[in-house]
């Protein structure tokens, strides 16, 4: 009788033992667990802040690329550009002339037509 008393303590110590073993041994799997998560957060964080900093500093040397390429376009001229040729020139010189003529005629009929107008009002007048 004693012995199966014994026999019963040691099972219920046994029993205890084993649950308490249990929990210690799921709380430090957890907490491995939990720290594994924990980890994979923090690499993913810091992969997507390296990420969007990487991408960040790509769009601005993509907006310095293009302003250098709009730059350099603006700068080199596309065709070559000569000087103008004597005949050029005077071609130039020759319309500028014309419509100066045409300006200076315009002006002379309109003078003309005002001088009629002044004689028409002075014999009113008189």
């Amino acid at each position: 009788m004693n012995n199966n008393m014994e026999n019963q303590e040691n099972k219920i110590k046994q029993g205890i033992y084993d649950s308490l073993l249990e929990k210690k041994e799921g709380v430090i799997r957890g907490k491995r667990i939990n720290y594994v998560m924990v980890g994979v957060v923090i690499l993913v964080a810091i992969d997507a802040v390296l990420l969007s900093l990487s991408l960040l500093f790509l769009g601005i040397l993509c907006l310095i690329l293009i302003s250098f390429i709009i730059f350099f376009i603006n700068r080199v001229p596309l065709g070559k550009i000569s000087e103008p040729t004597q005949e050029e020139i005077k071609l130039g010189a020759k319309n500028v002339l014309e419509v100066r003529v045409k300006e200076l005629q315009e002006r002379k009929r309109l003078i003309s037509e005002c001088e009629a107008e002044i004689e028409a009002l002075k014999k009113l007048i008189n």
